[in-house]
């Protein structure tokens, strides 16, 4: 997930948030993943039942992506955008105004949202 958030420290008046979140109803194969690489865990219950979320951000995702990239199937294609973005956010980071970073990153942004619409499209049948 990559979202613009404000941010009113710095002078373009916004920042980038990129992240990626695992949702189990079991929660032992999400702090196995927390205690090899980081992040952290929150719930939910839903239905009465608990409700898992791994989550992890820009600093850990620079990390383990380029390494789960060739593994990943169904997700591959939202894996190299949000890996594109994140190698632009670490010179964005070096800028103090909107820049064409900015709009690739906000193009970024709405081809993950569009990959995500299609899955949850194609699994409702």
């Amino acid at each position: 997930m990559l979202t613009k958030h404000k941010n009113r420290n710095v002078k373009t008046g916004f920042g980038w948030n990129p992240s990626l979140r695992i949702a189990n109803s079991d929660i032992r194969p999400l702090e196995l993943f927390k205690k090899e690489v980081g992040g952290i865990i929150t719930s939910v219950v839903r239905n009465g039942k608990p409700f898992y979320y791994y989550i992890v951000y820009s600093n850990i995702l620079r990390k383990i992506l380029p390494n789960i990239i060739p593994y990943l199937i169904i997700k591959k294609e939202e894996a190299q955008i949000m890996h594109k973005a994140l190698l632009l956010l670490q010179h964005r980071q070096k800028q103090h105004r909107v820049t064409f970073v900015d709009i690739k990153l906000e193009s970024y942004a709405k081809e993950l949202t569009k990959l995500k619409e299609s899955r949850n499209h194609d699994w409702e049948g």
